[in-house]
């Protein structure tokens, strides 16, 4: 991932979990890769004293990531059809996201996921509450959003797409 605060809305997570009630809960959170406010979101997790968020630079397997996480939140401005999501979804992990880059094409709020309407602290922290209370739910929510990400992506898109343009000749 790329770490960058305005599309990303890592700011906006870090206004969220700097809260007191998500400082004294038994969860830590992982940021994953490299970018230009790198430094800056090292300083705000020290100026904010935040000891739950843990920056973890790029990882190139996967499979490590989603070993170690229960959960991914997207708390993005703006983004394309994200690739997080689909490695998420791929590795039957349930998400918390804003409702941007076709999040809705894949999860549906409080069925196989969370989403919030807006990049905020107040929504983004609305939907981590709810996925919080569910939490002995993750696995099965996962295994939903999984299913919910099979029947949208071909196992081979390269074929897919061969078979679609020869329908037109």
């Amino acid at each position: 991932g790329r770490l960058e605060c305005f599309h990303k809305g890592i700011d906006v997570l870090i206004d969220v979990i700097k809260e007191n009630k998500w400082q004294k809960r038994n969860i830590e959170f992982n940021l994953y890769g490299n970018g230009p406010h790198k430094t800056i979101i090292k300083k705000l997790i020290q100026i904010k004293d935040i000891k739950n968020l843990n920056l973890i630079g790029f990882v190139t397997d996967k499979t490590q990531i989603w070993k170690n996480n229960h959960i991914l939140i997207l708390p993005s401005r703006m983004e394309g059809q994200s690739i997080s999501l689909s490695e998420a979804l791929f590795f039957k992990r349930t998400v918390i996201g804003t409702d941007v880059g076709g999040i809705r094409e894949f999860i549906e709020d409080n069925v196989n996921g969370f989403i919030c309407k807006y990049a905020n602290p107040s929504d983004l922290d609305d939907a981590m509450e709810r996925a919080w209370n569910r939490r002995n739910e993750w696995y099965e929510l996962g295994l939903k959003a999984h299913e919910s990400w099979i029947k949208k992506v071909p196992s081979d898109p390269a074929d897919y797409f061969k078979n679609k343009i020869l329908k037109l000749i």
